[in-house]
């Protein structure tokens, strides 16, 4: 099937020189069903050579680009107090949204991805629970197989609650950051795991208010001015919650989780009970 929009695909990834063609080449089947595509990656300081295998499917295949960076601890503004990792994400997710928004702001829109093993099952086809649905929506994140992993980055606030599709699947809203409510509370059962529940393919779309579950397309027009922040009132934030709350605050967007819409598990970022 091929769909009448414009797509720019853009992930981050370092170190991943064992798999990362193997998942770009899944995701660039997109290539074949859009009238426009281009897919872009971040990467920084791999000590693998992850930039020689991004060099090489460059070489092989148009419409694809990355960004190589190095010491990049040395030339952006680094709270050195927190944890690192999430603020060289947002840092990567940002360098993205930059070179999108020089190149291809006429695109339809952007789908931000995780490079490892969450889209080790991806196929084009998949897109079609995406835009068979009401494209009323602006912003659809995945669903995964198995438990919910992506919890940290999920938000339901009582504005988007839906008695009828929300209680049957979380006890209360989800307006906190979980693992900071897990070690106030020192109860990261109910703050966490509880809340990493297996959603049903066959449910309606889920209204959130931030999620992303390593795979989520967004309407070009909603991300306009908005960016990642990992670093929010001197504490680490969920990029993709500061990213949201932009796209809300200034667009007014409309963020769906999409059930059918399924990647891979990521057992080792949920309990099994």
């Amino acid at each position: 099937m091929m769909y009448d929009f414009s797509v720019i695909v853009c992930g981050c990834t370092k170190n991943s020189a064992s798999y990362i063609e193997e998942n770009i080449t899944k995701l660039y089947e997109m290539n074949n069903i859009f009238k426009a595509f281009h897919f872009v990656v971040y990467e920084n300081d791999s000590n693998d050579n992850t930039k020689d295998k991004l060099q090489h499917f460059k070489n092989s295949h148009s419409n694809f680009n990355y960004i190589s960076e190095r010491d990049v601890d040395k030339h952006i503004d680094l709270d050195r107090r927190l944890q690192l990792r999430p603020q060289f994400i947002a840092h990567g997710r940002n360098v993205l949204l930059k070179y999108m928004n020089e190149k291809y702001t006429e695109f339809d829109y952007m789908i931000m991805v995780d490079l490892d093993s969450v889209i080790s099952t991806f196929r084009a086809s998949q897109l079609k629970y995406i835009f068979n649905n009401d494209l009323t929506w602006d912003v659809l994140t995945a669903n995964c197989i198995g438990k919910y992993y992506d919890i940290w980055a999920l938000r339901i606030y009582k504005d988007v609650w839906v008695p009828e599709i929300h209680n049957t699947l979380w006890s209360t809203y989800i307006d906190y950051d979980c693992w900071e409510k897990a070690i106030m509370c020192r109860n990261a059962q109910k703050y966490v795991y509880d809340n990493q529940i297996t959603i049903p393919v066959n449910k309606p779309l889920i209204p959130v208010s931030s999620s992303f579950g390593g795979f989520g397309i967004y309407k070009m027009s909603k991300i306009k001015g908005c960016f990642y922040k990992a670093v929010v009132d001197n504490k680490i934030y969920c990029e993709h919650v500061s990213f949201h709350n932009d796209i809300k605050n200034i667009h007014n967007a409309k963020i769906f989780i999409c059930p059918q819409f399924v990647v891979n598990q990521q057992n080792e970022h949920v309990r099994n009970s």
